[in-house]
């Protein structure tokens, strides 16, 4: 059955399972590369916040973007993105 066929209590539920062989276990080298990593809130892309050119403040948070299109999109309506 689909995902997308489960209420949000079937969805929380089953995000609770205990661990099985089937479980993805992420290796630490991994998180440790993802530590620096930011959501770009227009399109969800992941940007490595040490090395995005594009930025805005909002609120008094940070928002990193992966394009010029993204940040201009945010800069026009930031409450739209902004969570």
């Amino acid at each position: 059955m689909s995902m997308l066929n489960h209420s949000p209590l079937d969805t929380a539920v089953l995000s609770l399972r205990p661990l099985t062989r089937e479980t993805t276990i992420i290796p630490k080298s991994i998180l440790l590369l993802l530590k620096d990593m930011q959501k770009d809130p227009v399109c969800g892309m992941m940007v490595d916040e040490r090395r995005a050119k594009l930025t805005s403040e909002h609120d008094g948070q940070k928002f990193y973007f992966c394009s010029a299109g993204c940040k201009i999109a945010f800069d026009k309506d930031p409450r739209r993105y902004a969570h």
